[in-house]
């Protein structure tokens, strides 16, 4: 499920296991959305992520150009899928630091996270140069 709100907000959810294919879906969702709004949040929830399968997450280290994302606060999972995809992101910044440009944290709910966008812009956290 995937439900953009204006002005940059993207709202994610996966549900069951995440598969190359939907990496794959998901970064050309970003890519167009960066085309038409520019730099955006994520808001990702977890609750009914079961898994992220490896060609998922080789899928989302080895990307080639870097997310367009200010800022992604994601809330919902169990431990054990919270632990993975804080590690694919933590690879992700490792392998290819220039894809990964942006924050990830984990809060407690979708208020939460709405809470944080709005302290994010306060703050004028517009996220990393276009390019």
């Amino acid at each position: 499920m995937i439900r953009w709100e204006p002005p940059d907000v993207l709202f994610v959810a996966l549900r069951g296991a995440a598969s190359a294919a939907d990496a794959a879906t998901l970064g050309a969702i970003y890519d167009a959305v960066d085309e038409r709004a520019g730099h955006f949040y994520v808001v990702f929830e977890a609750a009914e992520l079961a898994f992220v399968d490896p060609g998922a997450r080789a899928a989302w280290v080895r990307r080639d150009k870097p997310y367009p994302i200010r800022h992604v606060l994601a809330y919902g999972a169990s431990f054990s899928v919270r632990t993975l995809v804080f590690t694919v992101y933590r690879a992700g910044r490792l392998i290819s630091p220039a894809s990964f440009p942006f924050p990830f944290e984990w809060v407690a709910s979708e208020e939460e996270a709405r809470a944080r966008v709005a302290t994010l812009r306060a703050a004028g956290q517009e996220g990393p140069p276009r390019g």
